[in-house]
């Protein structure tokens, strides 16, 4: 089990680093997450969506770096023309896969799940 939380642990703070939501430095204390105080809903956060905050199934990166779920920003973009987090103008064809997250959040998913059936 811990061998499966600390493969959860690493790959969460992968995602986080590629989407800019580091966990920060609190007084000089980390705030890192340890095997013992694994915590699946916070660490499920960096992967939610920022318009439907569900995880993200089909992440598509903006050209200003920000990611959201390609049906959500689709959804968004089919009554809007700008990006809902920096307002620049946005069009679907500006949307590029992000694969490798995709790949990572998928493998999150999988880990969580063998974890689940082996407590």
């Amino acid at each position: 089990r811990n061998e499966i939380k600390k493969k959860l642990i690493a790959l969460s703070a992968w995602i986080r680093s590629f989407l800019g939501k580091e966990k920060i430095e609190v007084q000089g204390t980390s705030r890192s997450t340890s095997v013992s105080t694994f915590d699946e809903q916070e660490e499920l956060e960096a992967m939610l969506c920022p318009i439907s905050q569900e995880v993200m199934e089909y992440p598509v990166m903006t050209p200003s770096g920000h990611c959201f779920d390609r049906k959500s920003i689709e959804d968004w973009l089919a009554r809007e023309n700008y990006c809902p987090i920096t307002r620049e103008e946005l069009s679907i064809q500006d949307l590029r896969p992000c694969h490798t997250l995709r790949k990572a959040i998928r493998e999150y998913s999988e880990l969580l799940e063998s974890l689940k059936k082996n407590q």
